[in-house]
């Protein structure tokens, strides 16, 4: 089981796959214990995990974790990404990298940084900070969930 903390709600992702058995004192009391927390529990299998692109987006995202980023770096990439999402080229352009890739998804391993990893993850992929949510839409482009800010560019 993966516990993951999202802005102020944790999910527990159990992991199907992996359990031996299933042990219903055990498992009632872990349903107890998550009840408690009010840490909501989603099952998850192999094939879920393994679902591309997002397996192929995550090991791409996870080989750059080791990355250091600088605070002033760091500092002007919340600067720009303060007021709307954008692309990672656009990121790149707006705060002066030729290639903003690696840091980006340095940032992503240090949740700082969000993106829908159910699309292409690249250049073009929009990211925003992590306080500004993605939600996917059903059969539509992932749309961005907070709203613009007044006289923000576009």
């Amino acid at each position: 089981m993966l516990v993951a903390q999202f802005k102020q709600t944790a999910v527990a992702y159990d992991i199907v796959d992996e359990r031996e058995y299933r042990d219903l004192d055990s498992e009632g009391m872990l349903l107890i214990a998550l009840d408690l927390h009010r840490i909501a529990r989603v099952e998850v299998d192999a094939d879920t995990i393994q679902a591309e692109p997002r397996a192929t987006n995550s090991d791409r995202i996870w080989g750059h974790r080791g990355l250091d980023v600088g605070r002033s770096l760091r500092a002007d990439i919340e600067t720009a990404l303060s007021y709307q999402r954008m692309s990672i080229k656009e990121l790149g352009s707006a705060i002066g990298l030729n290639n903003a890739f690696p840091v980006v998804c340095s940032l992503m391993c240090r949740r700082a940084l969000v993106s829908d990893l159910s699309m292409k993850f690249g250049p073009d992929a929009l990211i925003a900070l992590r306080g500004q949510c993605f939600a996917a839409a059903e059969n539509r482009p992932t749309e961005f969930v907070k709203p613009p800010v007044a006289g923000a560019k576009r």
